[in-house]
């Protein structure tokens, strides 16, 4: 097969440029390889080369039950750009304009939970979309597709140095961490969620909300390896696993949960809500799930507002549809498919008409955010955020970033949350989040005894040696 530098020098040869160009060809490359390899920006603090400042994206959708199978890596960035509210098309159009041609080169990107406050995440920003140089996508064992987006007069030459590059880490082999990160708990989050829930339940039952999501946050001090951590959740059973990595921050999870798609077929989502702790027992666990009237009750405000927000941009609705149940790892969820066509929207404008769902934020929504924002006591930056990625075709695929972590230099995030309705228990909620968080914490390397609950344990015990 052909090596990537090879491809590119006859592919750039070919395209006859004289501006911004998309140049596409097949090479020689394991994406998953490429991803764990050392020397990417996935790569972690510990790996033999050091890692790379540039924008780093993952997008693997071959665990999701309602996405086409594929897994995708891009790295560096050719344009970038941030999007505000009602500029969408006009953002998009710059992004993309010259980069026409028979490859449609993507934008992956997010928007912060809540554009006012970033928090932790601010090196992300709220809004921010970045088409990257090289695009690789598994199409065989071997076998990537690439996309590489020259913009401007290209330098070929250091196009073709990072090429020899690749080519070089891969023949040398994957290098892979081997130890597993050293990690301190410094908060498992536990009493600080209690108190939330007991008064997020008290404002269900004084009727000021019908809904309200609060999260969970468990604060570990040292790096953990995005490389690590997105290896270990290679495979994660219904859902998207997704990474930005950008300088020395990473933000890495695998979500359950469709936001939107937008395709030639229409407009797809689903809603997520409802949650049983997987222990062991899954024929019992999913019957108790699908009849437990809290659990249904909780849905039904997520199905009814997505298709009403559906309705007043103009789309069709489909059917409704029964929900079924969704078994992860450690979490039993319900689920119900919605789709639609006929709505004229650009897919971040869908986005921002459907974020936050009631499976995010709450009902109603603006007097939920407002809880969130007086009680919760930290910024959601990318947690619960739509991320995904925009074509130059109008086409676009968007998860929420939930079962996620972001990684710092110095300490790792880990996020759960659970929805509070009237009759929620906040013991209850408190161990769905333990069960949420047992996926992502196992992943950056920690034990999950952290959050086992024990009384006895002191914060400055060590965890995941």
């Amino acid at each position: 097969m052909t090596s990537i530098s090879t491809a590119l020098a006859s592919a750039l040869a070919a395209s006859r440029r004289r501006g911004p160009a998309v140049v596409s060809f097949e090479c020689a490359l394991d994406v998953e390889a490429l991803l764990t390899a050392s020397g990417t920006a996935f790569s972690g603090p510990t790996g033999a080369r050091t890692r790379a400042s540039g924008p780093a994206f993952l997008w693997d959708t071959r665990g999701a039950e309602t996405l086409e199978a594929e897994l995708t890596i891009g790295l560096g960035a050719a344009r970038s750009v941030d999007v505000a509210e009602g500029s969408e098309r006009p953002a998009f159009a710059r992004l993309f304009e010259g980069l026409e041609g028979a490859a449609r080169p993507r934008a992956f990107g997010a928007v912060a939970f809540d554009e006012r406050d970033l928090g932790a995440f601010s090196p992300f920003g709220r809004a921010r979309f970045t088409v990257p140089t090289w695009t690789f996508t598994q199409v065989g064992p071997g076998l990537a597709r690439a996309i590489v987006v020259l913009d401007g007069p290209a330098d070929e030459a250091a196009l073709g140095r990072e090429a020899a590059r690749l080519d070089a880490m891969m023949a040398e082999g994957v290098v892979r961490e081997t130890r597993r990160p050293r990690l301190k708990l410094v908060d498992e989050g536990g009493a600080v969620f209690l108190a939330l829930a007991e008064r997020a339940a008290a404002a269900t039952r004084a009727g000021d909300l019908e809904k309200v999501v609060i999260a969970r946050r468990v604060e570990l001090a040292g790096a953990a390896s995005a490389g690590w951590a997105l290896s270990r959740l290679r495979g994660a059973a219904g859902c998207v696993r997704f990474g930005f990595a950008l300088r020395e921050a990473a933000f890495v999870g695998a979500s359950p949960e469709v936001l939107v798609v937008v395709d030639e077929r229409g407009v797809r989502t689903e809603a997520v809500a409802g949650s049983e702790p997987r222990r062991g027992a899954d024929l019992a666990e999913v019957a108790r799930l699908l009849v437990r009237d809290k659990d249904r009750r909780e849905h039904a405000l997520v199905v009814d507002a997505i298709r009403d927000t559906l309705g007043r941009v103009g789309a069709q609705l489909e059917p409704a549809v029964e929900p079924r149940v969704r078994t992860l790892r450690h979490v039993h969820h319900l689920v119900t498919p919605i789709a639609a066509h006929g709505a004229d929207l650009h897919p971040l404008e869908l986005v921002r008409a459907l974020h936050p769902t009631p499976a995010l934020g709450g009902v109603p929504r603006e007097r939920a955010l407002s809880f969130l924002r007086e009680h919760e006591g930290f910024a959601r930056g990318m947690y619960a955020a739509p991320i995904g990625w925009v074509d130059a075709g109008g086409r676009g695929s968007f998860v929420v970033g939930i079962r996620s972590a972001l990684l710092l230099p110095a300490h790792t995030i880990v996020f759960a949350g659970a929805g509070i309705v009237r009759g929620s228990l906040p013991s209850l909620e408190l161990a769905e989040t333990t069960a949420k968080l047992r996926a992502m914490l196992e992943a950056a390397g920690a034990s999950t005894e952290i959050i086992s609950g024990r009384a006895a344990l002191e914060t400055s015990r060590e965890v995941g040696l």
